[in-house]
C-alpha cells in the first residue's frame, strides 16, 4: 500500500479563507452537509498550528466568529491580534513550555496514559487509523497524534465520505482525550483566538457525533 502524506492539508484548502467564509458557509453551519465539513477541520487544524502569518489568525478571526455565532458559542468583544510575536509567546504558553509547565499538551497520548508520557498509546493509535485509508504524516515535525495533525486527518475522511472510520476515531479515539485537553486550555486563560478555536472544535465534534447517531436512529 502507498502511503501518502496528509500534512499539507493544512496549508492548501485554506489558503483562500474568504472564500471559505463567504461560499462554504454562506448562512448557517448546521445548513452544511457533514461531508462538506472537511474545510471546517482543515481551517482548525491550521489554527492549532504554531503561528507565522499573522495574515491567516487576521482573516481566520472572522471565519472563527462566525462559526461560533453559527454553533452558539459566546462571543466576546475582541479584535484580531496585531502582533505576532505576542500570539507565538501565547502559543508557546500554551502548547509548548512555560515557567509552570506545559498548560494544555496538544497531544492524544500525554491524556490518554496516565503517566502523562508522549510518543506513547495515544500517538500509536493516530497513526493504525492513519494507516486505515494509507496516509501518513511523514513530513510533519509533530508527533502523529498532535491536535491539528488529528483535525486535518478528520477533514480527510469528511471529504472522502469515510463515516465509519470517522465515527470511530471521533468516539473511540479523539472524544476520548479532547474534552480533557479543552478543560486544560480554558483553564489556562487563554487568548481569545486559542479560547474559541477550542470551544468551535467541541462544538463540531459533538455535531458529527449528534449527526451519526441520527443517521443510525433512522
Amino acid at each position: 500500500m502507498i502511503v501518502q502524506d496528509f500534512t499539507s492539508v493544512n496549508e492548501d484548502k485554506v489558503t483562500q479563507l474568504e472564500n471559505f467564509l463567504l461560499i462554504k458557509f454562506p448562512n448557517h453551519v448546521n445548513s452544511v452537509p457533514m461531508s462538506e465539513l472537511g474545510d471546517a477541520f482543515r481551517f482548525l487544524a491550521r489554527g492549532f498550528q504554531y503561528p507565522t502569518e499573522l495574515e491567516f489568525i487576521q482573516i481566520g478571526w472572522e471565519v472563527i466568529e462566525k462559526l461560533s455565532n453559527d454553533l452558539s458559542i459566546t462571543v466576546p468583544p475582541n479584535r484580531p491580534p496585531q502582533d505576532l510575536k505576542e500570539l507565538q509567546a501565547e502559543y508557546v504558553r500554551l502548547f509548548i513550555s512555560s515557567p509552570l509547565g506545559v498548560a494544555a499538551p496538544p497531544y492524544a497520548s500525554y491524556y490518554m496514559n496516565k503517566s502523562g508520557l508522549l510518543l506513547q498509546e495515544g500517538a500509536q493509535e493516530a497513526l493504525r487509523f492513519y494507516r486505515e485509508i494509507g496516509v501518513e504524516p511523514e513530513n510533519s515535525s509533530e508527533a502523529p497524534d498532535h491536535i491539528s495533525l488529528e483535525l486535518a486527518f478528520i477533514g480527510m475522511l469528511l471529504d472522502q465520505n469515510r463515516v465509519q472510520l470517522l465515527n470511530t476515531f471521533i468516539e473511540k479515539h479523539m472524544m476520548i482525550w479532547y474534552p480533557n485537553f479543552l478543560k486544560d486550555l480554558l483553564k489556562a486563560n487563554p487568548s481569545y483566538w486559542y479560547q474559541q478555536l477550542g470551544l468551535v472544535t467541541q462544538a463540531l465534534l459533538e455535531k458529527i457525533t449528534r449527526k451519526e447517531e441520527l443517521d443510525e436512529a433512522t
